[in-house]
């Protein structure tokens, strides 16, 4: 069996971090011990839905401890994620439900609420899922779920989650992604950044990007590290809130955004916590890495 979620959680509680935090939110810490019995309830509560093995579970819900419970608890059963861009326009969130043939959705009230005039031409789609209260909501669903999941069994070759192009070639096309291509984040995370259980983790861009969800999702896991995931499109001044509150020690975004807290004039210590930045993405300017340098003295990878 190479279920994956084992590796970023049961393997980890084994080894020791079962009461350490994993995930920080501007409002809650959840342990590794508590993720793992949330993404249980999730898996359970997905089956009780009527998901199937391989079948496609689309996720439109903000950064948070609910997204992750809901990506690695469809991936628990061996379910197959679809994690949707937030920020694009309805009619691509009902193509791309199309295109997947998702038979659940579970989505932020808000956003379902924009989306929901589109869902009648979504024929393949069983039931919807949204945050928020009542006896059906995500919040809910969870709370009457059992915690105890065991994996699904598959392969390593077996389909884990598809993410969307931006389609700036064309229509967003899905990318797939098999349960072995989640352990990639090991190679990067270990043997360059040296990412051990001390470190805390914090991303600019979305989980629904492969960027963040390899390093602000899974890698932390992976080493039993902490998290920390905010709902919020990333401003320069939260962004510094979280950097004098969380203290990561890793920092990922991209050069777009490092320029932006460039120009915001942020205080010469703001990064004093980091031992690392990393740019991906997106072409990094030379100009602006010797000027994050010069700026922040914090290496720029």
């Amino acid at each position: 069996m190479a279920n994956a979620v084992s590796a970023f959680l049961d393997d980890t509680i084994g080894g020791g971090a079962g009461d350490r935090p994993a995930l920080v939110t501007p409002t809650e810490t959840v342990t590794y011990r508590e993720l793992l019995a949330l993404v249980g309830r999730a898996g359970n509560a997905l089956r009780g839905l009527g998901v199937e093995p391989e079948q496609r579970v689309a996720l439109l819900l903000l950064d948070g401890v609910e997204w992750a419970a809901t990506f690695l608890g469809a991936l628990r059963i061996g379910a197959v994620a679809v994690p949707l861009n937030t920020r694009v326009p309805p009619a691509e969130w009902a193509a791309m439900l199309r295109d997947s043939r998702a038979r659940v959705l579970v989505a932020e009230a808000a956003l379902l609420a924009e989306l929901r005039p589109a869902l009648v031409n979504v024929p393949h789609l069983r039931a919807v899922v949204a945050t928020g209260g009542g006896a059906t909501s995500l919040q809910a669903l969870l709370a009457a779920a059992a915690p105890d999941c065991g994996p699904e069994p598959v392969s390593g070759d077996d389909m884990a989650f598809w993410l969307y192009t931006s389609g700036t070639t064309g229509g967003p096309k899905a990318a797939v992604h098999v349960h072995r291509n989640l352990l990639a984040c090991r190679h990067y995370g270990i043997d360059v950044l040296q990412t051990t259980e001390s470190d805390r983790v914090f991303a600019t861009s979305k989980l629904f990007f492969a960027y963040a969800l390899g390093h602000a999702l899974l890698l932390p896991l992976y080493v039993g590290a902490r998290a920390y995931l905010d709902p919020a499109w990333p401003e320069p001044g939260g962004v510094l809130g979280v950097l004098r509150a969380f203290e990561p020690t890793l920092f990922f975004s991209v050069p777009t955004f490092y320029g932006r807290l460039l120009r915001a004039e942020l205080p010469p210590d703001a990064f004093r916590s980091v031992r690392a930045c990393v740019s991906a993405g997106e072409r990094l300017p030379p100009e602006l890495y010797f000027a994050w340098r010069k700026r922040f003295g914090v290496e720029l990878l």
